[in-house]
């Protein structure tokens, strides 16, 4: 139980660098102003994950391991990427910038990557690097709570109320 919510949490704080780290291949001029809080928000979620260690040493976890080479997988994030550039760059004609937050908000809750990347690809020509900086971040944070949620409607309440503690402390970062 414990060894599960370390997991997830853990993963959700490495996300932070893995979107770091994946807009620096895409567009290094966004860095400086990624750099500080997700840095920082991958920090808080390491010690809070690490407040579970002395838990996680009297449980004995099990592994299952499933196919990396997921079909399924490479196509959704096709489709998503695709999804996401259109519906930023056909509303953003009609409508403002703005329209970036929210369609950022809505992406970050299934997948990290692609909005990642078209936002920073994006930033390049056509919005501000300021303006893709908190897209980024406000993706990030949706995933994180697309975590939480999965973890109370798979896993339990307690298991939520956990992960809640961990995540709470990285929105109180934020604010």
């Amino acid at each position: 139980f414990y060894s599960a919510i370390f997991s997830i949490a853990l993963a959700s704080s490495t996300m932070f660098l893995r979107v770091f780290f994946l807009s620096s291949i895409f567009n290094h001029q966004i860095l400086p102003l990624l750099f500080t809080p997700l840095a920082i928000l991958a920090i808080i979620g390491y010690i809070s994950s690490y407040s579970l260690k002395e838990k996680i040493s009297r449980e004995k976890p099990r592994v299952v391991l499933s196919s990396p080479l997921d079909f399924k997988v490479a196509l959704r994030f096709v489709l998503l990427f695709m999804l996401s550039m259109f519906l930023m760059n056909f509303l953003k004609e009609f409508f403002s910038e703005k329209v970036i937050y929210p369609i950022a908000f809505l992406t970050g809750l299934i997948e990290m990557d692609a909005i990642t990347i078209s936002i920073s690809t994006l930033a390049l020509s056509s919005i501000p690097a300021g303006m893709a900086c908190k897209a980024i971040i406000l993706a990030s944070l949706a995933n994180t709570l697309s975590k939480w949620l999965l973890a109370y409607w798979l896993g339990s309440r307690e298991m939520a109320s956990w992960l809640g503690k961990i995540f709470l402390a990285l929105l109180l970062f934020l604010i």
